[in-house]
């Protein structure tokens, strides 16, 4: 009897440190670790690649119809490769894009060369500016991943009076072409990945940025569509780049290419093999959130 109650003990005490790991484990998955993904060149390939850009609408609202004055210094707040950092390019004198990731800073030099952009390691909490001395800061899909709090006190600091800060974000993206295939994509987005990503994302991109406290009293909100081309094999290379996925492996132990075979599994649940052969139609929401900070008076 002593054995089996000494067994039985053990085996209690082994459930719980199993199910302590898996916690420690979805805890670190789940909170806000961002210096810690997007660090793999082949992922930042994958990001850069796949990725949306910042639409030349929302730039040229920020431009035209936010501004008072032509842009002199952009900075672009968790620029990742820099995709919507060169969009600017032709818009202001200066660019600068800022990520915390020296892997994807690295990918952003060696893809865009111009002479007025360039990128530094940096963070949100210590943007690379002088006080007043910047017209325009963005965040393209990446404020879920700020120190808000930090971060808003880094676009006081150095905007100029009359300055705009704009939050984008594209959450969700559908497919156009194939209910099957969409309804797969929802089901991967959230619930099979869900819990892998921040809970913080969740939140941000259920409201589509539009729940963050903006600084500042001028507030405006801009939405357009993107539809962009994509094939079945680009669209797992596109779920291969999101945290959730990198989160998920990690967990699981897989690699990259066995982490794609299994969401290839799962989203073969929902369509037939056909579709993976047919060319496609990603759908987004893009929104922008922007702030204007107050003119000086005079």
């Amino acid at each position: 009897m002593r054995l089996q109650y000494a067994q039985r003990l053990e085996l209690l005490h082994l459930h719980k440190m199993k199910w302590l790991r898996f916690a420690s484990r979805r805890f670190i998955a789940t909170t806000m670790h961002p210096e810690k993904l997007f660090v793999n060149s082949d992922l930042s390939q994958r990001y850069a690649k796949y990725r949306p850009r910042l639409p030349f609408e929302h730039v040229e609202t920020i431009v035209n119809k936010l501004l008072i004055r032509a842009p002199k210094l952009w900075i672009d707040v968790g620029c990742g490769p820099g995709n919507s950092t060169q969009q600017i390019i032709g818009y202001s004198q200066k660019i600068i894009g800022v990520d915390i990731s020296e892997t994807q800073i690295e990918a952003a030099i060696k893809t865009h060369d111009h002479p007025s952009l360039s990128f530094v390691k940096g963070s949100c909490a210590a943007i690379p500016a002088e006080d007043e001395s910047v017209d325009v800061i963005t965040a393209v899909q990446a404020a879920h991943y700020f120190d808000l709090p930090a971060f808003f006190a880094e676009v006081s600091r150095t905007l100029k009076p009359g300055g705009v800060v704009s939050l984008i974000c594209y959450p969700d993206p559908t497919i156009k072409t194939s209910t099957s295939l969409s309804s797969a994509l929802d089901y991967i987005n959230h619930q099979f990945l869900g819990d892998y990503f921040p809970d913080v994302r969740k939140k941000y991109f259920s409201t589509r940025y539009t729940s963050i406290d903006l600084p500042f009293d001028r507030h405006t909100e801009h939405t357009i569509d993107l539809d962009i081309p994509i094939s079945y094999p680009e669209l797992l290379d596109l779920i291969s780049s999101w945290s959730g996925f990198q989160n998920y492996c990690n967990e699981q132990g897989l690699s990259v290419e066995d982490g794609v075979s299994v969401i290839d599994r799962e989203m073969m649940k929902f369509c037939s093999h056909s579709v993976a052969k047919d060319d496609h139609v990603l759908s987004y929401t893009c929104t922008m959130v922007s702030a204007v900070k107050e003119d000086a008076i005079e």
